[in-house]
């Protein structure tokens, strides 16, 4: 199976073709030579034999292999060959040290020539399986090649003259976009899936509900470190690469540092499925997102769609009139991001399934998960199945998933030992030389996880080849993972052992030319030479597509690996300036899209002005988006360092940055956080003489005091805000502060008070033209309305304010107006609508932390509490019936 140590051998008979060998043999030879291949010139007549041993040559035989089919069939089309002619064609993988163990004997061992006795016994077994149309290829190399060609598996048992530990594929043609997968391998042995059927099955099934009833489903694989999630994830793609029924296939893989980065794992969906890469340019990045979407809603509202998501994910498209009057409105563009991914799910499913492939869920950003959310509860009639891979304590944090019956939780659990050992046989039936007291260790010790024996194997390998005896061997076989993986790292040569440690420094997932950027002194081909060797020693593999185009991608084989050499290995600021740098000059004009992950590198570099920078960028980008976690976090990171360090930044942007991240964190309910900051940002904006900023910090300030119960401070600052509004003429201040002293005196029950407040404010923000914000009013005048116990008129008023926000499109408006109904709703004793408006408001996606809690108190106390997914269209147009 190591590709270093084999060659790819292309075969076909081509007796039946009833012309002169000379009218085609110099066609077929360009077509071997064309891709690299060795022409065998000394075969028979219509036999062709040749040999592939490039780096690739399993998947360069097939692509010539196919060249001479289609070059068959256009002698047909010139009716140079009769359309019936049969011709058989075939890829085999030969060991070069070894080639008499072929799975059919083509080759004499000492001539490396066709056997001629064997010709009618591989033309008739061939025969049976190749169609005039398909090239068969043998396991060996179907493992090399699937995901490039559209592949069928070939029923082995019933062909009981084909040797029965081989498998056989027909590859029917190229395909215009690739799917590859990495090859399992232990020792260059390939590792077939143990102990997963039940799994596999329930899967079969699972995908049966998607296609059959067209109904989502929602699988999460969890268990322990190295029990084999991400293997089965892998191994449930190539099940799908061999099923007949066509899906839409999007895969995502995340990492630690993308919990940081805003829909990162929506970008990596979108990315993957339109084949957008990181060195793309933007305008390169936006059209293929448009042409993507509009394959599947065409002109205008296909457009639209693709702006909005392209948005949502970082290509910035405010430049676009769709999103430019959208926010003009003041809405929220990633509710209108989050329709528009919608619309396309339905559309791209009406005729194929489409199939979500997520590896480390646990890793996923909290504006993902929340748009994760919204589409498990409004795509429940799509044949849609997303499948991922979480720590166990992921259920805890998204309990709601669980609820309904389409979502699965699989607790992949240890092998059993007769599964263990078959693995183990497996592996080792190339080593009878290694006692069956180490193999019995190696089960006690490994207790059924794939990972922790796929390491001890190596280790009993390498104590083999370092010449010890048996009780050697076993006194020193290694105990846990972390040793086995060290005891391997220990034995690469120092020059591969630099190469990995530079890798690791950039990540998981790694580019070629990033690591010659941190290693200048080391000529570019013993980079290359060292990371061929650790691909050969399967401590990475090479992940095709490569999201920069330029140059290879990289992964390590698994993130404990990644961590270890990470952890072992020192790096200077100089490293990680380097990376960061190299990102950047290889990120096009998208930067902007990675500020986040750029930001902690530059962090990491001591650069911290260019830090700041980037953190304060991510903080804008997450914030145009509403991923408010993660613009908090951002703007926490930005002003912590101004803070530490001796960065230069201008009164004007440092109290602009307080000012945003106290917004922030009152909105997500942080009030002692957010007291602290905006204290800072006051005084700031006193020394600086800027009075619009000292009324819009007494107003937020004075909020966060009435939600801290301290009424009296609160009073005190909203009547200095709206003071110094009126003394520079600044409505909106005035209407939101005479908004909020309404809201105070409601809450101390002085109903005459907050009537005047409202009605003061109503006219501010009529004269201000602010139609939307009138709703805003209607919520807390039917909030007053119920706490004087005019329960009618309560309703009426929400009501009222709901149409507003139905009509404006406002969905802040419509949030708060359900808060509202909710409540009067359970005053009023109408338990059912109560409950529907309290779980719409719980499960929409732009719902405010404050605003949850609102709703779980109502559910809290309603009789009939049971929590189920609801359509929150349905719900909207439910309540505004009178």
């Amino acid at each position: 199976m190591n590709l270093y140590a084999m060659m790819s051998v292309l075969f076909a008979d081509l007796t039946s073709l009833g012309v002169p060998y000379s009218l085609i043999r110099e066609r077929i030879a360009n077509a071997v030579t064309s891709y690299g291949g060795i022409f065998d010139n000394s075969t028979a007549e219509h036999l062709v034999l040749a040999y592939f041993i490039d780096e690739d040559h399993p998947e360069q035989a097939v692509r010539s292999a196919l060249t001479i089919q289609a070059e068959l069939n256009a002698l047909i089309a010139e009716k140079l060959l009769d359309h019936a002619a049969k011709r058989i064609i075939g890829v085999l993988m030969l060991s070069l040290d070894d080639i008499e163990h072929t799975p059919i004997k083509l080759i004499q061992a000492s001539t490396l020539r066709i056997d001629e006795a064997d010709v009618e016994e591989t033309s008739r077994t061939l025969a049976q399986l190749c169609p005039q149309s398909g090239v068969l290829v043998h396991h060996d190399v179907y493992v090399h090649i699937r995901g490039l060609f559209d592949i069928d598996a070939v029923p082995t048992n019933s062909h009981e003259e084909l040797p029965t530990r081989a498998d056989w594929y027909l590859v029917k043609q190229s395909r215009p976009r690739i799917f590859p997968q990495p090859i399992h391998t232990v020792g260059g042995v390939e590792t077939p899936l143990f102990g997963r059927i039940l799994e596999l099955s329930l899967f079969d099934d699972i995908l049966a509900v998607v296609h059959q009833q067209r109904r989502l489903q929602v699988v999460t694989l969890t268990g322990p470190n190295g029990i084999g999630k991400s293997r089965l994830l892998d191994e449930f793609q190539n099940y799908l690469e061999l099923r007949p029924e066509s899906v839409w296939l999007f895969r995502a893989r995340l990492e630690p540092h993308t919990q940081y980065l805003p829909y990162a794992l929506i970008r990596q969906l979108f990315m993957f499925r339109f084949e957008i890469y990181s060195s793309d340019t933007i305008a390169r990045a936006r059209q293929a997102l448009v042409e993507g979407v509009q394959k599947f809603i065409p002109a205008q509202s296909g457009e639209a769609a693709a702006h909005f998501i392209g948005h949502l994910i970082g290509l910035n498209f405010m430049y676009s009139d769709h999103i430019r009057t959208f926010a003009e409105r003041g809405q929220p563009i990633e509710y209108r991001a989050l329709q528009a991914i919608e619309d396309f799910l339905r559309a791209m499913s009406k005729d194929d399934p489409i199939v979500m492939l997520i590896e480390g869920i646990h890793w996923a950003d909290n504006a993902s998960l929340t748009l994760l959310s919204y589409i498990f509860q409004r795509c429940q009639d799509l044949p849609l199945l997303v499948m991922m891979t979480a720590h166990d304590s992921f259920r805890e944090a998204y309990p709601t998933w669980y609820i309904n019956d389409n979502h699965h939780q699989i607790a992949l659990v240890p092998l059993s030992p007769e599964t263990s050992r078959e693995f183990l046989d497996e592996i080792l039936h190339h080593y009878p030389q290694i006692s069956q007291e180490i193999r019995d260790a190696i089960l006690e010790r490994s207790a059924g996880n794939p990972l922790l024996m796929e390491a001890l194997i190596r280790d009993a390998i390498a104590l083999y080849h370092d010449g010890l005896n048996s009780q050697e061997q076993l006194e020193a076989l290694a105990s846990d993972l972390q040793t086995a993986l060290e005891r391997r790292l220990n034995r690469l040569p120092e020059s591969a052992r630099v190469v990995l440690e530079k890798a690791a420094c950039v990540g998981q997932i790694f580019w070629a030319d990033a690591v010659m950027s941190l290693l200048e002194d080391v000529p570019p081909e013993d980079v290359k030479y060292a990371l061929e060797m650790l691909t050969e020693q399967e401590f990475i593999y090479e992940m095709r597509p490569s999201s920069f185009a330029t140059t290879t991608e990289y992964r390590f084989k698994h993130s404990t690996l990644h961590q270890l050499v990470s952890e072992n290995a020192s790096y200077s600021p100089q490293d990680h300036l380097r990376v960061a740098n190299w990102r950047v000059t290889n990120s096009a004009q998208r930067v902007n899209e990675y500020a986040g992950i750029l930001a902690q590198r530059y962090e990491l570099a001591e650069n911290f002005t260019l830090a700041v920078e980037y953190y304060l960028r991510a903080g804008k980008q997450a914030e145009k988006v509403g991923a408010i976690r993660e613009a908090t976090w951002f703007y926490q990171q930005a002003l912590r360092l101004y803070q530490q360090s001796n960065i230069e930044i201008s009164d004007s942007k440092h109290v602009a940055l307080l000012y945003t991240l106290g917004n922030l964190q009152a909105e997500q309910g942080d009030f002692a956080a957010a007291d602290e900051t905006l204290q800072m940002g006051y005084q700031l904006s006193e020394t600086i003489g800027d009075r619009l900023l000292q009324a819009k910090f007494l107003y937020v300030m004075g909020r966060v005091a009435h939600k801290t119960h301290n009424h009296q401070l609160a009073r005190k600052l909203l009547n200095d805000g709206i003071k110094l509004a009126r003394q520079i003429g600044d409505r909106p201040i005035i209407a939101k502060g005479l908004h909020a002293l309404g809201e105070l005196a409601l809450d101390e029950g002085d109903f005459t008070s907050a009537q005047k407040y409202f009605n003061e404010g109503t006219s501010t923000y009529q004269t201000a033209s602010q139609e939307s914000q009138l709703g805003y009013l209607m919520v807390n005048l039917s909030r007053l309305a119920l706490g004087q116990g005019e329960q009618d008129k309560a309703l009426s008023l929400a009501r009222t304010a709901l149409r507003i926000g139905h009509k404006n499109h406002s969905i802040k408006v419509i949030l708060m107006a359900l808060e509202s109904m909710a409540n009067i709703l359970a005053a009023c004793e109408l338990n059912q609508d109560a409950r529907l408006a309290a779980l719409a408001l719980l499960q929409h996606p732009i719902a405010s932390e404050f605003s949850r809690k609102q709703a779980q108190a109502v559910l809290d106390h309603l009789p009939d509490a049971t929590p189920e997914q609801v359509d929150f269209e349905q719900v909207i147009a439910s309540l505004l019936k009178d």
